[in-house]
């Protein structure tokens, strides 16, 4: 409240009042109120109603306006909204969130991760979380993407279907080296915006989150090549090798346990960013949806025959399900958008053709979830990311470059 200056009466505290006599409207965390709901019918109507009763306070002496008194802790904190973008893995797939998020920045005022205060991708999406971070535009990785696919997922797609019984299907050379011209020497320590990017060790087993410096603990990642972390992160089994990180590390997709990132987003800032429950608003984008089809299954006992080609679908439905339902219960349902088609079929992970479908579809979802989603992400930008650790402090202001990348095994 500008004016007017908003007054004691005889030295008594005004009632329902936020720290600087600030005027509580609504109970935070109560649903009352989101960025998705128009203020004409909510904010404006309330502050109307909240100075009709001040004033009578100060005529009267007494508070006739109800609602609840909140305790001084409560008075004293305003939450800040804090934004979060959570992209599944999906191999080539990763074209529809990039032309979904692609199509939304042409309509807002500059790059997408400047909207978000973390950023959480997995597999594909740990490459276009790092892209984002580092700096690029999601139209620059989408014409990245339309790029690198025909020319990572190329050759006789039966003999690598048949080779893929024994060895991996694809090698890693022509994805190493476009990582590599695209994101050059940069470290996870050069990105813009705070990132979680799931990985798991392939000798422990245990998982593995490379994530930047946003919090004390957070010591080494930072100083990780993002080309290493690209390779780690999407280094997909039986799609291919794992990757063997220059310290001799061993690494696999992070879409073995967390695909659909967005469990894993919604930890990470409750738990250790220790961000408010009710601050929270995620988008999360996964990469096309098909439904399951295991309506055999259902009236026969089937064996490894049949699971065998079932399996990774059932995981993935699975687990992304299981993420989805995590995130609503520490967020709230109404603060998680989550935007995946569903489709009649499901679309190959490495399918060089589907580009151009996957490029469409992105673009009309954006169209129709844009309304929606301008006024919970896209109105003012997010604070700036500021790390605890910084890359040109270490260096006195020069940043190493380690060549060695590590090898595929």
């Amino acid at each position: 409240m500008l004016s007017p200056v908003i007054k004691k009466r005889d030295g008594y505290r005004i009632p329902h009042v936020y720290k600087g006599n600030r005027p509580c409207l609504y109970i935070p965390g109560a649903g009352e109120w989101g960025p998705d709901k128009y203020i004409a019918y909510t904010i404006v109507g309330w502050l109307s109603e909240w100075l009709y009763f001040y004033e009578v306070r100060h005529a009267t002496g007494n508070w006739l306006g109800g609602g609840h008194e909140l305790p001084p802790s409560a008075r004293r904190r305003i939450v800040s909204i804090r934004r979060i973008l959570a992209v599944d893995g999906g191999g080539a797939k990763g074209v529809f969130p990039l032309a979904f998020l692609a199509s939304v920045e042409e309509s807002i005022s500059g790059p997408i991760a400047e909207f978000f205060d973390l950023v959480v991708g997995t597999s594909t999406a740990g490459i276009i979380a790092l892209g984002l971070g580092l700096g690029f535009s999601a139209s620059e990785m989408l014409g990245f993407y339309v790029d690198l696919i025909p020319r990572v997922f190329q050759g006789n797609r039966i003999w690598r279907t048949l080779r893929s019984i024994l060895v991996a299907k694809w090698d890693k050379k022509v994805l190493r080296t476009m990582l590599a011209e695209k994101f050059g020497s940069r470290k996870l320590g050069h990105s813009k915006v705070r990132l979680v990017i799931p990985a798991q060790d392939a000798v422990s087993g245990q998982v593995h989150l490379y994530k930047t410096a946003h919090h004390p603990r957070f010591e080494k990642d930072y100083l990780v090549d993002a080309v290493d972390i690209a390779l780690a992160t999407a280094a997909a089994p039986t799609y291919f090798p794992t990757f063997a990180r220059g310290d001799g590390g061993l690494f696999i997709d992070g879409g073995t346990w967390a695909n659909n990132p967005l469990g894993v987003a919604v930890v990470e800032a409750s738990a250790v960013l220790e961000w408010e429950r009710a601050s929270l608003r995620v988008l999360s984008l996964g990469c096309t949806t098909a439904p399951l089809r295991i309506a055999s299954a259902l009236w026969a006992p089937k064996g490894k025959a049949y699971w065998a080609t079932k399996w990774l679908d059932l995981m993935l439905i699975g687990q992304s399900s299981g993420a989805i339902g995590t995130a609503q219960l520490i967020a709230g349902h109404e603060n998680v958008h989550r935007i995946s088609p569903v489709l009649a079929k499901s679309l190959d992970m490495d399918g060089v053709r589907d580009i151009r479908t996957l490029r469409g579809l992105g673009v009309n979802e954006a169209r129709r979830a844009l309304p929606t989603l301008r006024a919970v992400f896209f109105g003012d930008k997010a604070e700036a990311f500021v790390p605890y650790r910084d890359l040109a402090s270490r260096e006195g202001g020069t940043i190493s470059v380690k060549e060695d990348r590590g090898v595929d095994t």
